[in-house]
């Protein structure tokens, strides 16, 4: 196991917006960081300040442009963003139009050098192998990803990482495995976190990072992002704090001790 913090979104701007502080608190920490975002940014929905659709973007296109701004977040910690590329669940043409995978308008707008549809990749064997032969090459102390929210996306890369997770694990010692606070399901008064993280000193930087993805972050996310630190802040005594709960490795059964 290696002094390594490994961070994976869904989508580029997921890992600030759950994690930012934590991440930047650890690479301040002597860790290093790996930063991975599992989909290929293909939706082609640009938000305005309200979270309401302003711009609608081919796939190739919002390619582009969310993948930049990832690149220029990640920068803020020192890091390099890995896009895994798979497929976003749906597309749209630069009317608006939403088209949905299994659609023929679907397959012929998808980029060709795209991987698996992500609400199929974690049934996939190579898909998950992918991401675990990743995992077993850093060695990581630490992995923070998605949580079980509404967003199939979200559920889709936790469900991965989990899998992706359990078969690196056989040939490598891991670390834990902790899926961030709420996200675009969940609410704090439904989650109780196993592990709070004081990110005080470290939200400037958070925000910087997080803002710099400007094609999706308006004023509404920015009022989320910071009323969501302030009130697990308050859980710690402190200005702003990160909320996770642990998943691998489990705990022992209740019932069988296994």
């Amino acid at each position: 196991m290696k002094k390594t913090i490994l961070a994976i979104g869904a989508h580029s701007d997921d890992i600030e917006f759950q994690a930012g502080g934590t991440l930047a608190k650890y690479l301040d920490e002597g860790y290093r960081g790996v930063y991975i975002v599992a989909t290929d940014d293909s939706a082609g929905i640009n938000l305005d300040e309200n979270g309401e659709y302003k711009k609608f973007l081919l796939p190739a296109e919002s390619q582009t442009v969310r993948q930049g701004e990832a690149k220029e977040a990640a920068a803020v910690f020192g890091l390099k963003p890995l896009h895994l590329n798979f497929k976003q669940r749906f597309c749209c043409d630069n009317e608006g139009n939403f088209y949905y995978i299994g659609t023929e308008e679907y397959r012929r707008l998808s980029i060709p050098g795209s991987r698996e549809c992500i609400l199929i990749a974690p049934e996939k064997k190579d898909c998950v192998s992918l991401l675990a032969e990743i995992i077993r090459r850093e060695e990581p102390e630490i992995i923070l990803t998605q949580q079980l929210d509404i967003d199939p996306e979200h559920r889709n890369v936790c469900s991965l990482v989990c899998k992706a997770y359990m078969e690196a694990s056989l040939e490598t010692v891991l670390g834990s495995l902790y899926n961030w606070g709420p996200s675009s399901g969940g609410e704090i008064r439904h989650t109780e976190p196993d592990m709070l993280v004081d990110v005080s000193r470290y939200f400037r930087k958070k925000l910087e990072a997080f803002y710099l993805h400007r094609s999706q972050v308006g004023e509404r996310l920015k009022r989320i992002a910071n009323g969501r630190a302030e009130a697990w802040g308050k859980r710690l005594g402190v200005p702003h704090a990160e909320a996770f709960i642990k998943v691998l490795p489990a705990r022992p059964c209740e019932y069988t001790g296994q």
